[in-house]
């Protein structure tokens, strides 16, 4: 016989679990807030804006971009690894979501564990840009230009792939250049143009209207093919750089970790209907993004993976004693 103890908690379970599915099927009921951990205009951001549009029409939700910028990205993300797993918080980030938290002291968050992966859409090449008014039309004559001299590159930031690839770029070629390290790619590209900097790198989304523009010079590209816009930019794997200067990170959608199954899929299922629109596929192109699709369990496996690629960069690099 059932006592009045397990008959309370019983009826206790039986009356939540309507309240629960009309939660679950009421999403969304409210505004959802999109973090990006980037400045306005930035690659990361330009995407995600895009995305939010069309996501809120087939979710029938506002959909608003927060740009929560600082710390190399990691301040808007933190906010989200804290924030209700309800799916009104979500993050649009970069390979940076990993990459950041391996050179700090005390990360906030940790990639593998604190959010769920909705979805990826791949990643964008990154070239090695020069003021165009340097003599030096290709990689091998700016490293003879640069070499015994004192030299800078610009990134966007400690940690990244361009500090990680412009610094091994260095070393290769014994250039000793110091690392400039920007809170974005807009005040970089200002002093790229201006002289301040002899070289940088950066997306495609930033560097193409000043490459287009005549101010920027691309010489060679961090990607395992050459970029669709620029196609006598070689790779540097084509100029005998090794295998690692094919490195391809991430771009995509998360949200805080234990969210309700329902709710990723949802998510995810509308994320994946966005990247079949040919205006969005189009959008990407003209912004040379390398397409990836992924959904859910296979974008946490590039994540952990990416992880565990930059973790070992990060030690043989000495990038968290130079960031």
């Amino acid at each position: 016989m059932i006592n009045r103890r397990q008959f309370s908690a019983v009826a206790g379970a039986l009356a939540a679990a309507p309240v629960l599915r009309t939660w679950a099927a009421a999403y969304p009921a409210r505004p959802i807030r999109l973090i990006v951990p980037f400045p306005a205009g930035a690659a990361v951001d330009t995407i995600a804006r895009m995305f939010a549009e069309s996501m809120a029409i087939k979710l029938n939700a506002n959909i608003f971009v927060d740009n929560k910028v600082g710390a190399n990205g990691t301040i808007g993300s933190a906010d989200v690894a804290r924030a209700d797993a309800d799916g009104y918080t979500l993050l649009f980030n970069s390979t940076t979501l990993v990459q950041a938290p391996l050179v700090m002291p005390a990360p906030s968050y940790d990639p593998r564990r604190d959010f769920t992966a909705i979805g990826g859409l791949g990643t964008t090449p990154q070239p090695l840009v020069i003021n165009a008014a340097t003599p030096a039309k290709t990689l091998e004559e700016f490293v003879r230009l640069s070499r015994g001299k004192e030299s800078s590159f610009g990134t966007y930031g400690p940690g990244t792939t361009p500090h990680a690839f412009l610094q091994l770029f260095s070393n290769l070629n014994k250039l000793d250049m110091v690392h400039v390290p920007y809170k974005g790619e807009g005040a970089m590209v200002i002093d790229l143009i201006g002289g301040r900097l002899q070289c940088g790198m950066g997306t495609m989304t930033t560097m193409t209207p000043q490459i287009q523009a005549g101010k920027l010079r691309a010489l060679a590209c961090l990607s395992d093919s050459r970029i669709p816009s620029l196609p006598d930019v070689p790779t540097f794997v084509e100029l005998g750089y090794p295998k690692e200067f094919s490195w391809s990170g991430f771009i995509g959608l998360f949200a805080p970790k234990n969210l309700p199954a329902s709710i990723a899929e949802l998510l995810a299922d509308t994320f994946a209907d966005t990247m079949k629109q040919p205006r969005i596929r189009s959008k990407l192109r003209d912004l040379d993004i390398v397409v990836q699709e992924t959904r859910l369990r296979e974008t946490q496996t590039i994540v952990d993976s990416s992880y565990a690629s930059w973790a070992k960069i990060v030690k043989d690099l000495r990038l968290a004693e130079t960031s």
